[in-house]
């Protein structure tokens, strides 16, 4: 479980990982690989004892899969993963994939408000598919570590979903924290 001042390392520390690359491979692997160990710091802190499971043999979708199953994330929060997944999935079958404009948009048209919310207020995105590719990333990323994160304010633990409002304030909390 992740403080707010934590959260926020973490958050810029991502924002460094992914926007200093420029190879799309790269992106999607850095960003792939970046989701597994947020997944895994997220079970880590709500599973009573981990090593049962042996989560660390499972699949990126299975692991998102299980939080959803356990309420903390919605069918439609995993819409965006999985079709992120799709692409690094296409990548590890063919190393010279394309990404295509439609690809990216189809990750982006299934952004939930929540989503819509970090890649609004915490990226800056043009249209090309480097800048697209990165924002989406950076998004699915920043959820993953909002949602291990404790909200003091609300109560919230990371067991409890995520809102809208709980991403409002801890954006802000890290706007107030920069000045």
């Amino acid at each position: 479980m992740l403080t707010n001042e934590e959260t926020a390392t973490w958050i810029y520390k991502m924002h460094k990982y992914i926007f200093e690359e420029q190879s799309i491979l790269t992106i999607v692997l850095k960003g792939h690989l970046i989701m597994e160990n947020h997944l895994e710091n997220l079970l880590d802190t709500i599973l009573v004892d981990p090593s049962v499971l042996n989560y660390e043999k499972m699949y990126l979708m299975q692991k998102i899969n299980l939080l959803a199953a356990m309420g903390v994330f919605t069918k439609k929060d995993i819409k965006a993963y999985q079709r992120f997944n799709k692409i690094r999935n296409n990548f590890a079958h063919d190393i010279d994939y394309e990404i295509t404009s439609s690809d990216l948009d189809a990750i982006i048209n299934s952004f939930t408000p929540k989503l819509v919310l970090i890649r609004e207020e915490m990226t800056s995105y043009g249209s090309e598919s480097v800048s697209k590719l990165q924002s989406i990333i950076f998004s699915l990323i920043v959820l993953l570590i909002l949602q291990n994160s404790e909200d003091k304010e609300s109560g919230k633990k990371p067991h409890h979903l995520i809102e809208v409002s709980d991403i409002e304030r801890l954006i802000q909390y890290g706007k107030d924290a920069q000045r």
